[in-house]
This record gives structure tokens, sequence and C-alpha cells, in this order.
């Protein structure tokens, strides 16, 4: 079980998310991978245009005061450590985008049986912000937009498929 938002954002919308997230109260932002079970943090969930495909898209955001409760598990064939399913963290993954398609975004958090009912007000806090900060797509009512990314779809003519928003032709 689980609570969740999807979107299409162009990497400068993701201001636009953060500053919603940031209203909520302190946070922070967790890499989707570490090299040791340690929290590690990210000044931003900011992504460069010319950094994307260079870096995982996925990042965790939390409450410093629920930090205590992030898990790690180590992924031996890959060397590296994930944040745990079902530690109080909203899962956020960031869209990609190439200048042709912006591939569907979500952001999502656990609500299973048992869990920190704090972390779930909070985390309904969060998604409902950033819910105000986007356009809901008058198609399927399940999806919004940033700003910028709407723009992106007006002035390059767009459409969305599941999954993704494309430029006419680009498939």
């Amino acid at each position: 079980m689980g609570k969740q938002v999807n979107f299409f954002l162009l990497p400068e919308d993701l201001e636009v998310v953060e500053e919603a997230i940031r209203s909520t109260g302190p946070v922070v932002f967790l890499p989707d991978v570490v090299p040791e079970p340690r929290i590690k943090t990210l000044p931003s969930i900011e992504l460069p245009k010319e950094r994307m495909g260079m870096e995982p898209l996925r990042v965790y955001v939390t409450r410093p005061d629920f930090l205590p409760r992030v898990r790690f598990r180590h992924v031996p064939a890959q060397g590296y450590f994930i944040v745990e399913p079902g530690s109080p963290v909203i899962e956020l993954n960031r869209n990609f985008f190439d200048g042709h398609r912006i591939r569907h975004g979500r952001m999502y958090f656990y609500t299973g049986p048992d869990f920190d009912p704090e972390f779930v007000r909070w985390g309904d806090k969060v998604l409902k912000g950033v819910r105000k900060v986007l356009v809901r797509s008058p198609e399927s009512k399940t999806e919004y937009f940033g700003p910028a990314a709407l723009e992106w779809m007006r002035r390059t003519e767009a459409k969305t498929y599941p999954g993704v928003a494309v430029i006419r032709g680009a498939i």
C-alpha cells in the first residue's frame, strides 16, 4: 500500500517542486545508492540538463527526525547499498528528458499496516503541497505537469502516451 503523485517535469520544474517540499518544514534529500550503509545527503533534488543520463533519477525525501529509522539493504551484485523499502522516506523518481520526450516521474511513499502515522501525515502534506504547484492533466486526471513541461508541450505540440510525453514523430 502507498500513496503517490505522477508527473511530467522538465529539469527546471524541479526547483518549483523542491520549494513545495521544503515548505512542509525541514527536509533531507538522500541519494538512490550509497557505497556504505550510512546516511549521505544531497543539497537539492535538482538535476541539470547536462547531467541527465549520468546521475540516478531516484532520490529520497525525509525529515531529519526520521533519519535514525532509515535502513539500508546491500545489493551484492552491484556493490552498493539502497534505502530499505519501508523506511520512512518518500521516493522521488525524477523525469528523464532528452529534448524529444519526457518520461513519467512520481513521488511515492509506503503506508502499510503499522506504519508510523506521523510519517504518513507528513508524507500526505508533502504530496498535497507538490500537487498544488503542478497542473493536473485534463486527459488522465492522475498525472500532473510542471510549468516548464506544459510550456514545452505547447511549444512542440507534444502528446502524452502511457508513461511518456513525446514530440510528434519522435517515438
